[in-house]
């Protein structure tokens, strides 16, 4: 592992450049990877920002091993589906300027123009590596409506459909228009089919596993595709050779005529698991199925397990609900923790989780048993593969590096690690300040674990303002990092470190990383007891001493936007806030989104049981004592918390002759996806904060240099 320069010298640490917004656009994101099966070459993705054309320009980048030299395989159009045919061959999916979509295209030798495999009629959304080509998924062609332009709500049938797609064949079709003229007759057989044409019904495809060794594909389906039904779920195994069908349907063609009984793809299984459960990948020899499902409850605040299933069991047992039950084996149960991503290959199961504020890697084995890998102090983000070798891939950052890429060559049972990525080198002139990771006792004495960003030349016997920056979720995690995630696009933390505040941001209860007692806590007392968790935190530090409590601030989005909004109406702590995509309450928030059962709280919506609670953990219901000035970020197509949920929040604090101010993003939703975007996010939180804690002009149009 190549060791990290440090300026050590106090003056010099203090005199390095301090990043400006625009400055954090610029800074690459470094997306997924993947290590070919020789273990010599890496694929990863880079995606800078471009302000200038509003757009981000995602590349494909060869890492070789040998001679530990990058290179650029494409300039922009890629996707994060990077997958390996051969050691020299790559897949992936580029976006198609002639007709707007994204198909898939390879490049072969890793070297010029790719040839383009699909020329399917809408976007591809993902592929995997399937006999002599590939199963991707996409929808189906769009039937027209006649009399009018609707959705039926909740009961719009799902259009999603998988195919297949032979790899040279496809290549041929494409020759052949070359050589051929328009005007010749002569049948050209197909290169791909709907897999799910098998099915007489259609339905949602939330996902799939394919298992080229016993030419298998698992579905993950649902009737709707509305996110509320998540929960039912059915699971399917059809076994098939593609090929062969593929076949049979150009045979068809041939003769032009019309198939009306698509059995004959293949044999199709309904396999009876959990209707939560999720299928995430098989076994090497195609033996056994992983899948994520939760045992105590379906409640989102009930952690997941992994669980393994022997499917190699005939039909008539994988169709019982009660045999099935009795094949399912714990992988986890020796691990208190939300399992986030898994990769099954012959070297073993490996599995990433939050441990507080630090995401490991382990590796499993079928009986449950598990080892931590050492990452040399690294904590691992949601990218990382592994060969049937051993070898790895994998995205690291600590408290003091920058994102990187790792390459782990296998060595006994650990990982000599490698970095091969170089943002340590190009952004080491970055004052990006300090973090660190603090714990405290909430209100209750519950142990709330957290991290602070302090300024690069902190002085303990001054008094800074202090910011807390609040994570959504809440089952999810700010990380011991020295630049991640929000940082970049949303919330200005580094800015305002570098203008002398200091950035708490706790992992409240219900964070993930403390297993299932935390992420149960705020259950049935949101707000209540995440305001115990930020207010005892603040306290905290003012007993230190270097905090100055007549500027403190609360900032984030989706359920940090929340808390903070819950925060400034049930508290006279804040001097403002920043509140982006909440829920201003919970009538509100169950009639306008799209995910209205993620409500933490005990009973049926409208029921008796829910009206105190409802009313005591919604920051609406602070109204009246309400003073803290508030700043409102909110996209106009959010389908997770509703418009509406802002307006609320809007007109009852203008009515109360709050300060407010309001900034409605036209073209976003829950998320933010375009560079101008992320700018005014960035920019807006920056001079709101400039103002109320630092006394500086309110002006959302002045630049933050």
């Amino acid at each position: 592992m190549r060791i990290f320069k440090k300026i050590m010298n106090k003056d010099k640490e203090i005199a390095k450049h301090k990043p400006t917004i625009k400055d954090m656009l610029t800074y690459p994101y470094l997306g997924y990877s993947t290590i070919n099966p020789a273990g010599n070459k890496i694929a990863f993705l880079e995606a800078p920002l471009n302000l200038k054309k509003n757009k981000w320009n995602p590349q494909c980048l060869i890492y070789d091993v040998s001679t530990q030299k990058t290179r650029k395989l494409t300039n922009e159009y890629c996707s994060s589906n990077l997958r390996w045919v051969n050691n020299d061959t790559l897949a992936t999916i580029r976006f198609n300027t002639s007709d707007n979509n994204r198909q898939i295209y390879v490049y072969e030798d890793l070297f010029g123009e790719p040839t383009r495999i699909t020329e399917h009629c809408a976007s591809i959304n993902n592929f995997e590596i399937f006999e002599n080509g590939f199963a991707y998924l996409s929808s189906q062609p769009k039937e027209s409506k006649h009399i009018g332009n609707f959705s039926h709500v909740e009961e719009e049938s799902g259009s999603s459909a998988l195919y297949y797609v032979n790899m040279e064949l496809a290549k041929r079709n494409k020759e052949d228009e070359i050589n051929f003229f328009e005007e010749e007759e002569r049948f050209i057989p197909s290169s791909q089919f709907e897999i799910t044409k098998i099915f007489q019904n259609k339905f949602h495809i939330e996902s799939y596993v394919v298992s080229p060794q016993t030419n298998s594909i698992y579905l993950n389906c649902r009737d709707k595709a509305d996110l509320h039904f998540e929960n039912e779920k059915y699971h399917y195994r059809i076994e098939f050779n593609a090929d062969e069908a593929l076949n049979m349907i150009n045979e068809y063609a041939s003769k032009k005529e019309k198939i009306e009984d698509y059995s004959f793809i293949g044999n199709v299984t309904k396999i009876a698991l959990p209707p939560d459960s999720l299928i995430l990948a098989a076994s090497p020899d195609g033996e056994k199925i992983l899948l994520k499902h939760k045992e105590r409850y379906e409640e989102d605040h009930a952690q997941s397990d992994l669980w393994i299933l022997d499917v190699t069991e005939n039909e008539i047992v994988l169709e019982n609900e009660s045999k099935v039950k009795e094949l399912l084996l714990c992988l986890t149960n020796k691990l208190d923790q939300e399992p986030l991503e898994i990769k099954w290959s012959k070297s073993g199961i490996y599995l990433t989780y939050f441990n507080e504020s630090t995401c490991e890697l382990s590796r499993f084995n079928e009986k449950g048993e598990f080892e931590k890998l050492n990452l040399q102090n690294l904590s691992i983000k949601a990218f990382f593969d592994f060969n049937d070798k051993g070898d790895a891939c994998f995205n690291g950052y600590s408290a003091d590096t920058f994102e990187e890429i790792y390459l782990g060559k296998k060595k006994g049972n650990d990982l000599v690690i490698e970095r091969i990525t170089d943002n340590n080198e190009k952004y080491s002139h970055w004052n990006c300040g300090k973090v660190e990771s603090i714990r405290w006792k909430s209100k209750d004495g519950i142990e709330i674990e957290g991290t602070l960003r302090k300024p690069s030349d902190f002085d303990p016997n001054k008094k800074y303002p202090l910011l807390l920056f609040i994570h959504g979720g809440p089952a999810a995690t700010t990380p011991l990092a020295l630049v991640f995630g929000s940082d970049r696009n949303f919330h200005p933390t580094i800015q305002l470190c570098n203008k002398g505040i200091i950035i708490l941001s706790p992992n409240y209860r219900g964070s993930l990383g403390r297993g299932q007692w935390f992420k149960e806590l705020n259950f049935d007392n949101l707000g209540v007891g995440d305001l115990w968790d930020i207010e005892s935190g603040i306290d905290f530090l003012v007993e230190q001493g270097f905090i100055d409590e007549t500027r403190i601030g609360s900032m984030g989005s989706s359920q940090g936007g929340y808390i903070s909004a819950f925060a400034a109406m049930h508290s006279n702590r804040f001097r403002a806030v920043s509140v982006g995509s909440c829920a201003a309450s919970w009538y509100t928030y169950y009639i306008t989104s799209d995910n209205r059962n993620s409500i933490l709280l005990a009973g049926e919506p409208f029921s008796e049981e829910r009206e105190e609670s409802i009313k005591r953990t919604a920051p609406i219901s602070g109204i009246e004592n309400a003073k803290t000035p508030m700043l409102l970020q909110h996209g106009a197509n959010d389908q997770r918390t509703g418009i509406a949920s802002a307006n609320e929040l809007f007109r009852a604090l203008k009515h109360k002759g709050v300060h407010t101010e309001y900034f409605m993003f036209n073209d976003a939703g829950h998320g933010y996806n375009n560079p101008r975007n992320f700018y005014a996010l960035m920019l807006q939180n920056y001079r709101w904060f400039c103002h109320y804690l630092l006394d500086e002009e309110l002006n959302f149009s002045k630049d933050d240099l």
